[in-house]
């Protein structure tokens, strides 16, 4: 008998435990499960964070660009239906998170190819995809050679949703001044926030957005913008 393949993912700091059926150990089966399960209510929360919230006290006027009309990383997650899209340039040449739908998607036609039963795709839902993958959950833990990279996922795409889901409520980390010139020549200079989870920091005022590779140059910009401040 080997060690649970999945305690690295939900017990990366403790010793992985020993399964009573190979080569899922049951804590980590219901792990997996509840998990899984949960993509459809966190996916459920994400309409009420498309609209951004705007702070009380908070100035447009005079920006270089008007305020983001949506919340991008909630819409990019709620993105088009998955079936026509799996496997298209669009999504091959995405940058950050896919589309929910998209990624189970994927996943259910990879449990098609393996199980060779003759199953057809369900429609491409969140709710009917989770519920397609939910049924055979079983069989996967017990037999699917990617098991530990498909819970990885799975985990990874849930605190995504929630992080996004949460927006109206937590904002994040402080990363600095924005450092976006507007419209009068001035800096912007709005208090920039980053989620652990995301990989883009977006200026509530402005609309001014840094994907992770540029977060250095993010960096470089606001201590150019330190500085003139400071010789001013």
């Amino acid at each position: 008998m080997t060690a649970c393949c999945l305690c690295p993912i939900y017990h990366p700091s403790g010793q992985p435990r020993l399964p009573h059926f190979d080569p899922v150990c049951d804590s980590c089966r219901a792990r997996a499960r509840a998990e899984l399960s949960d993509i459809t209510v966190a996916y459920a929360l994400l309409p009420t964070a498309l609209i951004p919230v705007s702070r009380p006290g908070e100035k447009v006027s005079g920006s270089r660009l008007p305020p983001v009309p949506l919340n991008i990383d909630a819409a990019s997650l709620m993105g088009p239906g998955a079936t026509h899209l799996t496997g298209s340039s669009s999504i091959e040449d995405q940058v950050g998170e896919l589309p929910t739908a998209v990624l189970l998607d994927q996943w259910v036609a990879d449990w098609i190819d393996i199980r060779d039963m003759r199953e057809h795709r369900p429609a491409p839902t969140v709710s009917t995809l989770v519920g397609w993958l939910l049924a055979r959950l079983d069989w996967a833990l017990d037999e699917h050679p990617a098991i530990d990279e498909f819970c990885e996922e799975i985990n990874h795409a849930l605190r995504v949703l929630r992080a996004v889901a949460r927006a109206n409520s937590y904002r994040g980390e402080k990363a600095g001044k924005c450092p976006a010139e507007l419209r009068d020549e001035t800096r912007c200079n709005t208090q920039l926030y980053v989620d652990p989870y995301l990989d883009r920091i977006t200026c509530s005022r402005c609309g001014s957005a840094w994907p992770r590779v540029k977060w250095l140059a993010l960096r470089a910009a606001q201590d150019e913008a330190e500085e003139d401040r400071r010789v001013a």
